[in-house]
């Protein structure tokens, strides 16, 4: 633990030091990941699908804000639906400015959200999410989450009913594909009832982890899993939604490992020195309780050179010294010299 606790210093204190260019290489990392989850399901303009465009957009990203995000996802999602059928896109344009309005012209600081969700949707790996909100965010961090969700289960369904819709290769009409599109994502069971319960575990989590309660994150953590499980099970025995329980493990176990790693990098308190002050002012009494964080003290190494002139002069005095040469790769060495006869 001591070991991990020292990375965990190092990683901050580089933080503290490069926190700027790690936020921009986190967000390139993030289009890089959903540009490329968005393409291996509706990747079906060639261009879009160049490498060098791909980081091209990362680059982009990672030197614009973290609101400008989803506008850059927006357009890879747009420009691979236009080469399916103009409807599929003239339909998702019309659902993104609706998304924007609603939340996005009021609340665009947990825009990023939106893209983290979309990116995990569309691989199947949504389990991180409510752990990720209810530690976190607050509740209002749901309304991009859901956005997300829906955005995620709009590029599925253009997937698997590609054949469907394609404007080479379909029959149907251009209302009759807009109505296909609407009625396959915004009336599946499956998606509601995913985000029902992915709202109401962020939510258990969100509570837990406020309440005034020794471990309480760790607390929230295990809670929100046992839910999660719970939830899913019976909404598949009430809907008979034929989940994937392979895929809910493998969510569930990711929703235990990204909540260990944002505990012990936010809230790994060390309870045993607990504090509770008292102190006032004219008008109110405060009772504060104080727990401090869990930290150790970074090791530094100190490599002190000694040039081989002082070496000579001071083994004739002391017979035997350890010098360093002035190449660091070379380990010392011990050099000894013969008395004078």
């Amino acid at each position: 633990m001591t070991e991990l606790l020292v990375v965990k210093e190092r990683i901050k204190k580089a933080y503290s030091t490069y926190g700027t260019y790690m936020n921009a290489a986190a967000k390139g990392l993030l289009i890089l990941v959903a540009c490329v989850a968005v393409n291996t399901l509706i990747g079906y303009m060639p261009l879009l699908q160049s490498p060098f465009i791909v980081l091209l957009l990362a680059v982009i990203a990672s030197l614009l804000p973290a609101s400008a995000l989803i506008l850059i996802l927006s357009l890879v999602i747009i420009g691979n639906l236009f080469s399916v059928t103009m409807e599929a896109a003239l339909v998702f344009g019309v659902m993104e400015i609706l998304f924007f309005l609603v939340y996005f012209a009021f609340k665009p600081r947990n825009s990023q959200i939106m893209t983290l969700t979309i990116t995990l949707g569309t691989l199947q790996f949504f389990g991180p999410l409510p752990v990720i909100l209810g530690l976190l965010y607050s509740p209002a961090a749901l309304c991009p989450m859901t956005f997300g969700l829906i955005v995620s289960q709009y590029i599925t369904y253009i997937s698997g009913n590609y054949v469907l819709l394609s404007a080479k290769t379909s029959t149907l009409s251009n209302i009759q594909k807009i109505t296909q599109i609407v009625t396959g994502v915004f009336f599946n069971e499956r998606l509601w009832t995913l985000i029902v319960i992915l709202i109401l575990v962020s939510l258990i989590i969100y509570a837990v982890r406020r309440l005034q309660l020794r471990s309480c994150w760790l607390l929230a953590i295990g809670i929100g899993v046992f839910m999660h499980l719970l939830l899913t099970l019976l909404c598949d025995f009430m809907f008979d939604i034929s989940e994937n329980y392979f895929v809910l493990a493998i969510n569930l176990i990711l929703e235990v490992l990204v909540g260990v790693v944002l505990w012990f990098f936010f809230f790994m308190v060390d309870y045993s020195r607990e504090e509770n002050i008292q102190f006032e002012d004219d008008e109110y009494y405060y009772y504060v309780k104080a727990v401090p964080k869990v930290t150790v003290t970074v090791p530094e190494v100190r490599v002190t050179r000694i040039r081989e002139r002082n070496v000579k002069e001071t083994a004739r005095t002391s017979g035997q010294v350890t010098f360093v040469k002035d190449d660091p790769l070379e380990e010392a060495v011990d050099v000894e010299e013969e008395e004078d006869v």
